[in-house]
């Protein structure tokens, strides 16, 4: 009995008792622990955004990745945090550091230490734009829910979508659902909801738990922003607000990235074209006659500044589609539903409006949206702007495809439509601008096939 005993000492003892160089117990700097999303860079620049426990004290040290490298824990090495985010009972916080004097050739090692231990418990490796290239690759994307019913489309698709080498990665809406059925309803999101939602989300996604960073550019459609079909009377429209630009946002960048004082659209300049990124919920107006119902007169006189600044081919970002004429179906009771969001017939007004205000802009524009659950490119007749040009959707990434219970499926009536597809998908754009034209490449990319989707080659000069 007495042998008995000595063996539960020992035991207990040893399961309290470190091993000497562990004196702190196990560490792991696995990715995982904390979410990690780069956002607005330059060739020097960056902005880094991290989701990490509330209550831990992290310092970020960013150094350059060399073979073998090994981090020496130095308190004066770290970056400064230029704003810390928190909600109501979250139990998560989100830091955002700015770093400064990089270089475009070099692979950077962010190092996310526990202050406390003086260890990594989370690293990250990225790199910057060489924004003054003529040519650049970057993906579109749209539509990513955490449903677990996505769970096997959902790690395929950004495990394939990080072999493409992009420079950056544009995600146009529905990057999170908070109105999810399952957890929130609909017009009722609290800001609670909408951070918890957010975190759910970027907790489980797997680009955010990656090593390798890629820039993100990012802007919201209805389910991010909090609701359904939602506009500007969204009664948590500014928590919603706080929590994109908490994961999303950046700081601007003199030359290269230029943001909004209140939603979150802005601009992004580099490889020779100008990327506007669109807010079509923050000044939405429910009153689809407004003359600029579908943004807001302040981002539309914005827009309008930026057309006029910019020499270079511009792409006009946008959560929902601009020339998809609007498809409404008759329910059983006899009533009528319009099933999809356009602007060409939600705000016909503002749309005019835009026509005549691109007519007048020295500059070539093509048009990316998401949405709409398939993806697609459709021709824009020369009669509308004075030339050719195009609108790319992309939708959706890992969320749900509405299939047709007949032989064969149904689209929305779009006559304007050259070629889609309605599977998980993302687009990869390879873009170049030559004798003041944008060529570039479009193609898809998704989970069922090596191979893309579709892919076409266009050409677009004012």
């Amino acid at each position: 009995m007495r042998f008995l005993f000595v063996l539960f000492f020992l035991s207990l003892t040893a399961c309290q008792q470190a091993p000497k160089n562990q004196e702190m117990g196990d560490f792991t700097s696995a990715p995982g622990w904390v979410s990690v999303f780069q956002t607005l860079t330059s060739d020097t620049e960056t902005t880094i955004n991290i989701l990490r426990p509330r209550l831990a004290k992290m310092a970020y040290i960013v150094e350059a990745e060399e073979p073998g490298y090994e981090l020496q824990w130095d308190a004066s090495k770290a970056e400064k945090i230029v704003s810390t985010t928190t909600g109501p009972h979250i139990h998560w916080a989100v830091d955002r550091i700015h770093v400064k004097n990089l270089n475009p050739n070099t692979t950077y090692r962010l190092s996310v230490v526990n202050s406390w231990r003086k260890k990594a418990v989370d690293w990250r490796l990225f790199k910057t734009l060489k924004v003054n290239k003529k040519q650049s690759r970057f993906i579109v994307g749209s539509c990513m829910s955490d449903s677990h019913a996505f769970e096997h489309v959902r790690n395929q698709i950004w495990d394939k979508m990080l072999t493409h080498d992009a420079d950056f990665l544009m995600l146009l809406g529905d990057e999170v659902y908070v109105d999810d059925f399952d957890f929130v309803k609909r017009e009722e999101a609290s800001e609670f909801d909408i951070w918890t939602r957010y975190i759910d989300s970027f907790r489980k996604i797997p680009l955010f738990q990656n090593r390798q960073l890629i820039p993100i550019l990012a802007v919201w459609d209805d389910h991010d922003f909090g609701t359904n079909n939602s506009n500007k009377n969204f009664k948590n429209r500014k928590a919603a607000e706080k929590v994109f630009n908490a994961f999303f946002g950046g700081e601007e960048i003199k030359g290269v990235y230029d943001r909004a004082e209140q939603g979150v659209y802005f601009s992004f300049n580099g490889f020779g074209q100008t990327f506007l990124f669109m807010d079509d919920r923050y000044y939405r107006e429910p009153n689809g006659q407004a003359a600029y119902g579908q943004w807001g007169k302040k981002q539309h006189q914005w827009l309008e500044k930026k057309l006029k600044q910019s020499q270079k081919p511009v792409w006009l970002a946008n959560g929902g589609q601009f020339f998809t004429k609007a498809t409404v179906v008759t329910r059983d009771d006899g009533s009528k539903k319009q099933v999809n969001e356009t602007f060409i017939d939600d705000h016909p007004k503002h749309f005019a409006n835009l026509m005549s205000d691109l007519k007048k802009a020295t500059s070539p524009v093509v048009f990316l949206s998401g949405d709409i659950h398939y993806s697609e490119i459709v021709g824009i007749e020369k009669e509308m702007l004075g030339y050719q040009t195009y609108e790319v959707t992309s939708s959706p990434l890992h969320s749900y495809i509405f299939r047709s219970s007949g032989k064969e499926e149904t689209w929305l009536d779009n006559p304007r439509r050259l070629i889609s597809v309605k599977e998980h998908n993302y687009l990869l754009v390879d873009s170049e601008v030559k004798e003041k034209s944008l060529n570039f490449k479009v193609r898809s990319y998704g989970v069922k096939q090596s191979d893309p989707y579709f892919e076409k080659t266009l050409t677009v000069k004012k």
